[in-house]
């Protein structure tokens, strides 16, 4: 469940004239979180089969995705690098590769009855099949909703609470079990040029790791633009604010979000990080209407939103995934 510390992720279709096609507004929710398409193509019905942007989906999912332009196929490889699916660009057949050794993998194949497709330039996925292939879950809601149940969520809610409740609540089972990151701003009466704190609070860390210490962040807060001006941010560690080693952000890297990242060096906080307040972001207010900030839950071309770095012992990794890190989206008014 762990992976290596990575803040960069890579960046990854002619629709033929019989296809018919439908962009009714179709929603994917992965782990019981809904995947945020800020981007065109979003998801779209063709012949009665939803397609979804590949990595959108499958690397909210943990997989990892790989295109080769000259064969025109999708590798997708599972968070557990057991799974290896390989799909082919209008080709119904799909070679699903599961290693029972590090020399050996048994070889399916199987016959989809709709094929991978390329629209405006990005690989689009029959989501089901590729789903189904990774281990996860697929239902369908009366609203047309896809909800995906990645494997390594079942793993999660099994432990959590067993295998004979028929109805499991998937978000609280993962909220019980992960560590959690969530928001709280003490503000009251704004007024138009009033500075205002918002803080990221985290907790639960030892249901990572035990031994592991608080490194890094990665995090992005949705806000009201047009009552908030972004100005900077400041990392807190349990003895106040402290400089990082490395860091960046953008108060609009979402035309309502500000993204920030920043580690620290080995050994440059005094004490192995505890639960609590990990940053502080600084806005001015720019009316006396107030406003409301969200932490996003979604995962854009440089990876995922929210992040949390950890070191144990020689070793850094990040916990990034919803079967990894919960993630309290919950909206905070300040008025």
């Amino acid at each position: 469940m762990k992976k290596f510390v990575s803040f960069l992720f890579a960046m990854s279709v002619v629709i033929l004239a019989t296809f018919t096609a439908s962009a009714a507004d179709i929603s994917v929710k992965v782990d019981g979180r809904t995947v945020a398409f800020r981007e065109e193509p979003k998801p779209i019905v063709l012949n009665d089969r939803t397609y979804v942007p590949v990595r959108r989906v499958l690397e909210q999912m943990g997989a990892k995705v790989s295109w080769d332009g000259e064969k025109r196929t999708v590798t997708v490889t599972s968070p557990d690098n057991i799974k290896v699916v390989v799909l082919t660009i209008d080709s119904p057949e799909i070679s699903v590769y599961t290693f029972t050794s590090v020399l050996h993998a048994d070889l399916e194949t199987v016959l989809s009855d709709v094929s991978p497709i390329i629209l405006n330039d990005r690989t689009m996925l029959p989501i089901r099949v590729i789903a189904e292939s990774l281990g996860a879950k697929v239902s369908w809601d009366e609203n047309g909703v896809a909800d995906i149940t990645t494997l390594q969520a079942q793993r999660v809610m099994k432990k959590a609470i067993g295998e004979n409740n028929e109805n499991p609540d998937i978000t609280q089972a993962l909220s019980e079990n992960l560590p959690k990151i969530s928001l709280f701003c003490d503000a009251k009466d704004i007024k138009e040029g009033d500075e205002v704190d918002v803080y990221v609070r985290i907790s639960d860390l030892d249901k990572a790791d035990e031994d592991a210490a608080f490194s890094g962040f990665v995090t992005t807060v949705l806000y009201d633009t047009e009552n908030f001006e972004y100005e900077g941010f400041a990392c807190i560690s349990k003895n106040g604010e402290v400089p990082p080693a490395l860091s960046a952000d953008n108060g609009t890297f979402y035309e309502n979000g500000a993204k920030i990242v920043y580690i620290f060096t080995p050994n440059s906080l005094p004490e192995a990080a505890e639960d609590g307040t990990v940053l502080k972001l600084k806005f001015t207010a720019l009316s006396n209407n107030g406003g409301t900030f969200s932490l996003s839950d979604g995962i854009s071309e440089v990876g995922y939103d929210n992040e949390v770095v950890l070191v144990s012992g020689n070793n850094s990794y990040s916990i990034s995934k919803y079967d990894e890190l919960f993630i309290d989206t919950s909206a905070i008014t300040v008025k």
